[in-house]
């Protein structure tokens, strides 16, 4: 345990050294909201196009969006893919004296809790601006909060199965761009699901990414009913399950084609 203190300890001096990059990552993940706030707004005021969820659950969404996505997303890919791996740093990690993936989530904990108080100004800006609209239950916001660790080691999950295809990829570039673009579509950062047509829905239903975000989201503003509840709490843990021994079985047998120069 102590060891682990210790590893948590220079994590939290990295951070402050390089702050400024956390920033630059939430800042763009707080213009994506924004934008997608903007738009919404504008399509809200139309009387001939009012989607089917009232503009209070909508500015309630994206509200507890600001706060959430900041502590559950991962970005765990990027530095396995391109350095440790494909540059064969990976080597130097494994001599350390803690499990390498156990490790890399560990150093990521700062980075959130950094990225939780950068994001406190941008959700000050939404209740200031729409007030009147908000609109949300302790209660439900208590009970989302109980699935944030889940929902980050999801996410962690997720972004290191991808990473570790690059074990046999050339090239980490593709891999790492469509886990983008299904994070931004399906975890319901980008657009909430309740506004995705049917089939796109149950597609996202099938996929993990929206156990990450939009499932304790939705939650937190009273969007589900009991049965969908029951449904994606399975899903959740189910998927966290499965993405254990998928990321245990690419670790395995990734590192027999890994070498010390890399990939």
């Amino acid at each position: 345990m102590k060891k682990y203190c210790m590893l948590l300890y220079l994590a939290w001096k990295r951070i402050l050294i390089y702050r400024s990059v956390s920033l630059v990552y939430v800042s763009l993940s707080l213009l994506n909201i924004f934008l997608t706030i903007a738009i919404w707004t504008v399509v809200y005021k139309n009387p001939v196009h009012t989607p089917s969820v009232s503009f209070s659950v909508f500015i309630s969404y994206f509200a507890v969006m600001i706060i959430f996505t900041q502590f559950v997303n991962s970005y765990a890919s990027g530095e396995m893919a391109d350095i440790h791996i494909k540059r064969g740093q990976l080597s130097v990690y494994l001599l350390k004296p803690f499990p390498y993936l156990v490790q890399e989530w560990i150093l990521e904990i700062p980075w959130r809790i950094m990225a939780f108080f950068m994001s406190l100004p941008a959700l000050l800006i939404i209740i200031f601006l729409f007030q009147d609209s908000i609109n949300l239950n302790p209660v439900f916001i208590i009970i989302a909060l109980t699935l944030v660790v889940g929902a980050f080691v999801l996410s962690y999950l997720i972004q290191i199965c991808f990473a570790m295809l690059t074990f046999w990829l050339e090239d980490s570039h593709g891999v790492l761009s469509v886990l983008e673009i299904l994070t931004l579509l399906f975890t319901g950062m980008g657009m909430p699901i309740f506004f995705f047509p049917p089939l796109l829905k149950t597609l996202a239903y099938i996929l993990p990414f929206q156990y990450i975000l939009y499932f304790p989201v939705a939650l937190a503003v009273n969007l589900l009913n009991d049965r969908e509840i029951i449904f994606f709490v399975c899903m959740y843990f189910g998927w966290i399950v499965i993405l254990t021994f998928v990321a245990s079985q690419l670790w395995k047998n990734g590192l027999k084609k890994f070498t010390g120069e890399g990939t």
